[in-house]
């Protein structure tokens, strides 16, 4: 019988050998250090406390967790400010079955990041069982306590390999995605590949080639990237220093900052400011007419056709969207256009990150601002801040004026604005239409006093004929069923019995610019209604 047919051959298997156990008590500006030999692994626990661990150089917070086990040269532990820090440290080697002491401490997975609490919890009896024993005389070599601790040595190691495999398995662990995520939280500080390929659990070498694999950069031109994708959103921002940039997005000084960002933008820091602020996206409508206020063209935008008071600036949009905002098709015109801003709304505020991955983005809030502060807004982010004072300035001037005017014809005779819809009527109060006639004209309103405000509301011809204004403005949207409505509502009763129409002070105002809520469409709703109401 063939005796050697069972046999199995473990030379050159890996094992762990147990080399020291140190207590850790440490408070105040007292801390802790250790120094790893070569082809040893530190195993760190934390019990009580926190603080700052400094693992060859890089720093990380530990709060009551375990790290490790670590290939490094040395570990520095210092306890938050005015805390006590207790625990204690392993230190472990790696042989094979000959007993040679393994050297390629690069070759070695090591990964700082701190247990999860449930891991900590779930093998506290064991980390507590290995400390009892290991409080007696170093080198723990001989004997039945010996034993022991190899036995519990290799159960935590056991319970850390099914802990990073139910890792693996779960498809929670993408080492290079929180490699990512990690430039993304702490671009400001310095960040050498080494920490990185620690945090992946790789070696440097194995950690660069994987990154490029998946992402097509190295990781420091990556992380540049982010640098520079920040600063041009810093650059946006109004009185903006070049040495406050440089230091916010992680570079020595000005001057280093400013030849990375001209190798990776094309142009220098201060030409990208003052450059022309055309190449800008805006993805909100309504944004449009500030815009045209300031006289810009954004290289993308919304196109609509039912906007002809809008059609020849919309021929001059190279990137023009249409349909679905976000499609496959308008995303590849954005991507095209290569834009240096992206304006929108805070409906897409949930879509901010997506953009951001194509350029700096600006989210404004329809709801929460007004037309004004909208003008402003865009005035100070491409730079014609001073612009956008002049034509506020202007159009005030130009408000106070058709006050006058419209105060010597019209008294003080209360109107409203009315829009109809389909078969909807619908009264405008605090924007649009209704700000023009109360907070420019400052025209009498025919509401209840007290009674609650709104931006724009449904009525009926009872509500209607309720408030009985001296002065209707009625606008009509462009549909044939509109128009149908139009024919049945002059006929009814109830119209005929409004003080308005008695008394022929009915004015019809068509097109969508009476809709829309933009310093360009206030101009000219402001200058059509001081005609109108000059007739009365």
């Amino acid at each position: 019988m063939d005796q050697q047919k069972h046999r199995t051959d473990f030379a050159g298997e890996t094992v762990y050998q147990l080399r020291s156990w140190t207590e850790i008590d440490c408070a105040g500006e007292a801390g802790w250090e250790l120094e790893c030999k070569p082809g040893e692994r530190a195993l760190l626990v934390v019990k009580e406390g926190g603080g700052r661990l400094r693992i060859d150089g890089d720093d990380c917070q530990l709060g009551r967790s375990g790290i490790g086990p670590i290939a490094c040269r040395r570990l520095a532990l210092k306890p938050d400010n005015g805390g006590r820090l207790r625990g204690f440290c392993l230190t472990l080697a790696e042989l094979d079955v000959r007993g040679a002491v393994h050297t390629l401490v690069e070759e070695v997975p090591r990964r700082p990041g701190p247990w999860s609490g449930t891991l900590y919890e779930r093998m506290r009896p064991l980390l507590d069982e290995l400390a009892a024993v290991c409080r007696g005389p170093l080198p723990f070599r001989g004997g039945a306590a010996a034993l022991r601790r190899g036995r519990l040595l290799y159960a935590l190691l056991e319970e850390l390999a099914a802990a990073s495999s139910q890792r693996e398995e779960a498809g929670s662990s993408d080492p290079i995605g929180d490699t990512i995520a990690y430039m993304e939280r702490n671009y400001r500080e310095d960040i050498p590949r080494e920490r990185l390929a620690r945090l992946a659990g790789l070696s440097p070498w194995h950690y660069s080639a994987r990154f490029k694999q998946s992402t097509g950069l190295s990781p420091i031109a990556y992380l540049n990237g982010i640098r520079i994708r920040k600063a041009r959103e810093l650059l946006l921002r109004p009185h903006a220093g070049l040495k406050e940039i440089a230091l916010e997005t992680g570079y020595r000084d000005e001057f280093y900052f400013s030849r990375k960002f001209k190798t990776t933008v094309g142009v220098s820091p201060t030409v990208y400011v003052r450059k022309t602020p055309e190449r800008l996206a805006n993805l909100c409508f309504p944004y449009d007419g500030s815009m045209m206020a300031l006289q810009l063209t954004p290289c993308v935008s919304i196109v609509d056709e039912g906007a002809p008071h809008r059609r020849d600036y919309f021929s001059r949009i190279p990137y023009p969207l249409t349909g679905q905002l976000l499609s496959e098709r308008n995303m590849g015109q954005l991507e095209r256009a290569r834009p240096y801003l992206i304006i929108c709304g805070d409906d897409q505020e949930y879509n901010r990150e997506r953009l951001a991955r194509i350029a700096p983005t600006l989210v404004l809030s329809w709801t929460g601002m007004g037309w004004r502060e909208h003008l402003q807004q865009i005035g100070e982010a491409t730079g014609r801040e001073k612009e956008a004072e002049r034509w506020l300035d202007a159009y005030d001037e130009n408000a106070a004026e058709a006050r006058l005017n419209v105060r010597r014809t019209a008294g003080n005779a209360s109107c409203l604005a009315v829009a109809l819809c389909e078969d909807k009527l619908i009264a405008y109060r605090s924007r649009n239409m209704g700000e023009l006639l109360y907070r420019d004209l400052q025209m009498a309103q025919p509401f209840e006093a007290g009674s609650p405000t709104f931006i724009k509301r449904r009525i009926d011809l009872e509500q209607l004929l309720a408030w009985n204004a001296d002065v209707l403005l009625l606008h009509v949207y462009g549909d044939s069923r509109s128009e149908s409505w139009v024919a049945r509502l002059e006929r009814d009763e109830r119209w005929q019995a409004l003080k308005a129409v008695r008394e022929r002070r009915v004015f019809r105002i068509d097109g969508a610019i009476w809709r829309e809520y933009s310093a360009y469409s206030q101009q000219y709703m402001l200058q059509q209604a001081q005609r109108m109401l000059a007739r009365i």
